[in-house]
């Protein structure tokens, strides 16, 4: 049923499936005793729930971001236990509209003045506003920085980027305070292939169509790479307009919807997440790290050295692997990962460049493996069996007639058939369905001759001569005695 669905969606935006089988078998092969540890079997649909922290009501982060924008705006009061709302005057204001007014208005306003103040006062540049708002608005920052909004010193003084930073932090600020998401570890081969625009929120590079999209079957064949992901409304696509595009009506039902994901590069001894992406946050990222713990069974302290500078992961392939300077939690002892190469879901081979089409480099530039000698061709021909064979083979090889084998035209033997055609059988075959004649000719006999068609029909008419020459000196052997014959002349008239 998952190899249908994935089959599906693949084909439905055009992409090859002749091998999908192969990897998806290689996916639970390979991961199949990290899928029993984490507990993803075929019950749970190779997916299972993680508790994600509390909802922003209870944080204090929020609570004290509220808190600075009464401070600093005036108007708006907070309303304990509401993330949501503020008070103006005695009317409730949606936060998301008090945006544009404290973080233009107040926030960036604030960076303008002491800007400012360094260029009039100090005669100096303000070199980092960062590091100014890091002190004196403690949880506004904080909360920026959780949004993954960076900006560079001339920017607050760009109303453009500055509306494009207020739009971002309020599709975030709307995210972090639901009460409906949820978090899921996955080994669903469905789910490699929806990591970004199908299926998802947000857009990545590794989405279906995207330049490294190839990087999902890598994932998929790679024993080591599970996926976490971020979901609201119990994963249901059907009331997510940008979530449902281009996922095909028929499987709707089996595609979760991904709001945020993250990659987890997983041995015995070795927990590494990647880059996260769409609304996915540091807070659940340790609480998608803690179950992990907890499922492997504990033991497990974060390593002084990134993983990039560790060299953790031993890879050359044209995955995109992206954990940056990711710290890693690791035990005592641990081993390297070997990131291996995916499958070409086209010929089987293995993906060693960027081509984004789910195969090789070869399948993408349209050379096909010739079935006799194994190189990559762009001229060939399709033979039976679904074979193919290039025009150098081709001159000198040849396909049994029997079994479909190519084989070399040397070891080919002609077989008479019961309608005096010949047919060209490889040696397997001769020895399995044919006998050798008295005369030497091959034949494949259709009852239980012993000779070849020939010859049995020259037996045949040597027989039925023989017959009639034993009738004939049989007949003169008999002696018969007749009447004579009378002969009468008739009279002629008048």
């Amino acid at each position: 049923m998952i190899n249908d669905d994935v089959k599906y969606l693949l084909e439905y935006h055009g992409f090859p499936t002749h091998k999908l089988d192969d990897a998806i078998s290689l996916h639970f092969e390979g991961k199949q005793k990290m899928l029993d540890i984490l507990g993803l079997n075929e019950g749970n649909n190779w997916r299972v729930p993680v508790q994600l922290p509390e909802v922003a009501e209870s944080k204090e982060s929020v609570a004290y971001f509220l808190r600075e924008i009464e401070e600093c705006v005036g108007r708006y009061r907070v309303i304990e236990k509401n993330s949501e709302y503020m008070l103006d005057d005695k009317a409730r204001v949606r936060v998301g509209k008090i945006f544009p007014l404290y973080i233009k208005d107040y926030y960036f306003g604030a960076l303008r003045l002491i800007s400012e103040y360094y260029k009039k006062v100090k005669k100096q540049e303000l070199k980092d506003c960062d590091n100014f708002l890091k002190e004196n608005l403690v949880y506004t920052y904080a909360l920026l920085k959780e949004a993954k909004i960076a900006f560079a010193d001339e920017d607050i003084w760009d109303d453009k980027k500055i509306d494009n930073i207020i739009a971002r932090f309020s599709c975030f600020y709307g995210d972090f305070i639901k009460s409906k998401r949820a978090g899921y570890i996955s080994g669903n081969p469905l789910d490699y292939f929806t990591l970004s625009r199908v299926g998802t929120t947000f857009t990545s590079c590794i989405g279906i169509g995207g330049e490294y999209f190839n990087s999902a079957v890598h994932y998929l064949c790679n024993p080591n790479t599970f996926i976490s992901y971020t979901t609201d409304d119990y994963g249901d696509l059907k009331d997510s307009t940008k979530a449902i595009k281009d996922v095909p009506k028929e499987i709707i039902g089996s595609i979760h919807k991904k709001i945020g994901r993250s990659m987890f590069y997983l041995n015995e001894g070795l927990i590494i997440a990647s880059k996260y992406y769409g609304s996915y946050y540091e807070p659940e990222n340790l609480a998608f790290i803690e179950f992990l713990k907890e499922r492997m069974g504990g033991g497990f302290k974060q390593s002084s050295l990134t993983v990039k500078d560790s060299l953790m992961i031993n890879h050359n392939t044209g995955a995109y692997i992206d954990f940056g300077s990711t710290k890693a939690f690791v035990r005592a002892k641990y081993e390297k990962i070997d990131f291996n190469s995916g499958m070409c879901l086209k010929c089987g081979g293995k993906i060693a460049e960027f081509p984004n089409k789910g195969m090789c480099k070869p399948c993408a530039d349209g050379k096909v493996m010739c079935g006799v000698c194994g190189k990559r061709h762009g001229r060939y021909r399709s033979l039976q069996h679904n074979m193919t064979i290039c025009e150098t083979c081709i001159k000198e090889w040849v396909s049994c007639h029997c079994c479909g084998d190519f084989v070399k035209k040397e070891d080919i033997t002609q077989v008479m058939r019961s309608d005096l055609s010949v047919s060209e059988y490889c040696g397997n075959c001769k020895i399995e369905y044919t006998k050798t004649c008295s005369c030497g000719e091959v034949f494949r006999p259709e009852r239980e001759e012993k000779v070849c068609f020939v010859c049995g029909e020259k037996a045949k008419k040597e027989k039925e001569a023989a017959e009639k020459k034993e009738l004939k000196k049989a007949l003169k052997a008999v002696k018969v005695d007749l009447p004579p014959l009378e002969y009468k002349e008739e009279e002629e008239e008048g």
